[in-house]
Parts: structure tokens; sequence; C-alpha cells
């Protein structure tokens, strides 16, 4: 059986890779003039000076559970794995999962469900006796 050789040739630089060998020589520094933290990438600078910005000025809010960002890139991250808000009944503290909530015991939940284990009798819908069919 005849087999074609198998010809081996390197793909040409893509601009994206040229500008990643470019910004690894590390010949050119952008720093961030608020916190003096170094980056090598212009865009990483940009993208940095967000995370100084005040978060009641963005417009980024988690759509379930009202947390604000100050980076799209975050609050899209966050809002994949979001389940809203788990609120407990009693004493109305937040929690992000079901599962935490579940396992919150709170003071005035305690007080609440001693005080339904004292009173069964009011809360216990008295039964009927069952009505013998009349006949005719």
């Amino acid at each position: 059986m005849f087999q074609a050789p198998i010809k081996m040739r390197k793909p040409p630089l893509s601009s994206h890779f040229q500008s990643d060998m470019e910004s690894n020589s590390k010949d050119k520094t952008y720093v961030c003039h608020i916190c003096d933290k170094v980056f090598y990438k212009k865009f990483n600078l940009k993208r940095h000076l967000l995370t100084h910005e005040d978060l009641n000025s963005t417009n980024l809010e988690c759509s379930k559970c009202h947390r604000k960002f100050n980076r799209k890139d975050n609050k899209d991250r966050h809002e994949a794995t979001c389940t809203g808000i788990h609120q407990c009944r009693y004493c109305k503290k937040a929690f992000k999962l079901q599962k935490t909530l579940d396992l919150h015991k709170c003071k005035l939940m305690k007080e609440a469900l001693k005080k339904a284990a004292k009173k069964p009798a009011q809360n216990k819908v008295e039964e009927k006796p069952e009505e013998e069919p009349v006949s005719f």
C-alpha cells in the first residue's frame, strides 16, 4: 500500500502571537498611575484600571443577586454560576446557595420551631368522624 509522505510545515505567525512575543521581551512597560502595578501589555493595563473605578459608577450588576462589578468579564463569569439570593424567612439573612441556607440555623428560626412544637394541637385540623350513608 502506497502512503504519501507527510509534509511538515510551520504555520505563519499570527499577528496576535507576534504581539505576544514582542510583549514578552519586557522592553516596554505600562505602569498603573494609581497603584504602580507594572504591565507588559497596554490592554492589560486598561483592563486593570477598571478595577479602580467606583462600583456605583458602573452599570454592571448581576440580574439575579444584584452584586455590582466594574468589569463585564467578571460579571459574566459570576452570572454563569449565580443562582440568585436565598433568604432566611426568619432573620432575612441572604445566601448565594440554597444548600447554605438549608444548613443555616438562626436564633429566630430556633425560637419559631420551639413555639411550633409547643402548640401541636392548634396547628392540626380536627378530623370529623365519617358519616354513615343514608339510605332511602
